[in-house]
Parts: C-alpha cells; sequence; structure tokens
C-alpha cells in the first residue's frame, strides 16, 4: 500500500503508471539537468504518439514525420543547430552514429539522454511546434527517480514486503532480518551491476527484476566472499523478493 506521503510525492513529479509501472511526465518547456540513465516511453505530437523507447529512434521517428509535414524543410535541414552541441546534427552525409532519415538526409544520435532531450525540444522549436502542446512520457529508472521519492517508496515497499514475509509465516524479527541483510548484502551488488538499477527494493516490474536477480545471483555465487551455507541464503532471499514482485499488484496498489 503506497503511503500518503507517497501518493502525493507521485502528485509532485507528475508520475503515472501502466501495467503497475512508474512513468514520468517531461516538461518540455525547460531544460532539464537530471535525465541520466532515462529513455523515452512515449511522445505526442499533434495527437501523432511515437512509442520508441530508445532516444535515437525516437530522434529519427520525430525528424521522418515532421520533414513528411514540412517538405519545405528538408532543403535547409542541414543548417539546423543546437547551440550545445559543436557537431552538426542534420548531415547529407554518413558520419558516425548519425541514423538516416526517409529523406535521404542523417541525423547525428550520439547523444546522452540529456542532450537527445535537450535536442527533441530544439527539433520541435524548428518545426515552430510549442512545446506546451507536446507531451512526453519518459522511464526513470530507481537511480534517476528523485531521491524523496525513493526514500517514501522504499520505506513503502519494505513495510509491504515485511508484511508478505509474516503471511509466509515468517517472525517479525526474522522478517526484519531478511529485510537488513538484502540492504547489507545484496543491494551493494547490485549497485555493482548496474547504474540505473541499484537498488532490490525499487523495481517496478517482476521481469526487470528478473533479470537482475539472475545476475546478483550469479555474482553471490561466483565469489567466495560466501560460504556455501549463505549463498543459499542470500539466493533464498532474492527468490523471496521475486515472488513478492509477482503479486504485488495486490500488495503495493
Amino acid at each position: 500500500m503506497y503511503s500518503l506521503k507517497t501518493r502525493s510525492l507521485f502528485d509532485k513529479y507528475h508520475v503515472s503508471f501502466e501495467r503497475k509501472q512508474r512513468f514520468y511526465r517531461q516538461d518540455l518547456t525547460e531544460r532539464s539537468f537530471d535525465l541520466e540513465c532515462t529513455t523515452p516511453h512515449r511522445l505526442t505530437v499533434d495527437g501523432k504518439q511515437f512509442e520508441q523507447h530508445a532516444w535515437g529512434e525516437l530522434i529519427k521517428a520525430l525528424f521522418n514525420y515532421l520533414f513528411d509535414a514540412h517538405p519545405s524543410k528538408i532543403r535547409t535541414a542541414t543548417n539546423f543547430e543546437a547551440g550545445w552541441s559543436k557537431q552538426p546534427i542534420i548531415t547529407r552525409e554518413k558520419r558516425t552514429n548519425a541514423k538516416q532519415l526517409a529523406s535521404g538526409l542523417w541525423v547525428n544520435c550520439n547523444h546522452t539522454a540529456l542532450h537527445s532531450c535537450w535536442l527533441i525540444q530544439d527539433i520541435l522549436d524548428y518545426f515552430d511546434i510549442p512545446l506546451d502542446s507536446v507531451e512526453m512520457i519518459i522511464k526513470r529508472p530507481p537511480a534517476a527517480e528523485p531521491i524523496d521519492l525513493r526514500i517514501s517508496l522504499k520505506a513503502d515497499v519494505k513495510k509491504s514486503f515485511s508484511l508478505y514475509l509474516r503471511n509466509l509465516g515468517k517472525e517479525e524479527d526474522v522478517a526484519e532480518t531478511i529485510i537488513n541483510n538484502i540492504e547489507r548484502f545484496l543491494n551493494p551488488i547490485l549497485a555493482s551491476i548496474s547504474k540505473a538499477y541499484n537498488d532490490l527494493f525499487l523495481f517496478d516490474s517482476v521481469q526487470n527484476y528478473y533479470n537482475y536477480e539472475v545476475k546478483v545471483a550469479q555474482w553471490v555465487n561466483e565469489r567466495t566472499t560466501f560460504n556455501d551455507k549463505n549463498k543459499q541464503v542470500l539466493v533464498r532471499y532474492l527468490r523471496y523478493l521475486r515472488e513478492f514482485y509477482k503479486c504485488s499488484d495486490d500488495v503495493l496498489d
């Protein structure tokens, strides 16, 4: 159950949910500086929805759509500039990391998430599309979510996970020990594996969790840091969390 504080933070940061996964509405009227590790989820321009989940593919699709709608812009497209980049954005010749557009032009897609979002803002400006008329929804992995929301959400998840463990017949102190050991031993391992998904208590997709569970379990089993008994215990804790996430539609609502 999400606490009132967490729900309030969802509203504050414009969080929406699709299939129980968290997504964020990105304000395109301002330059954001906290986009590291983010990926696009959906962009809506003039009622047209783009659902490319990689920044480069989204930039390519957006240019194709807008050049098709405004063909007169193609002739002068190589004059397009982004003030934050010293490299040309549109060229007539293929360059490294460039993607070819339907018009035959090439677009430079070698940008960070931050500059990719800025480029989308610049593209919209170039085509005279009001930024406040465009809706962008992005995915923020745990490392890219606001700190205060992460803290509140994590507290909610731990509370719900503790209840789940007690429903399995664990005593409250045992449940607390399991949670503390996940925090102490397993979360640092995950953080060493992934920069974006760095907290086992902040997943919103059981499939995504499972992908990282496998990596963490492999790390545990391959190291001599833990004896065989401890390895079995830690892997069991990971399994508890997976089963918890599977039923999170009921637990975290």
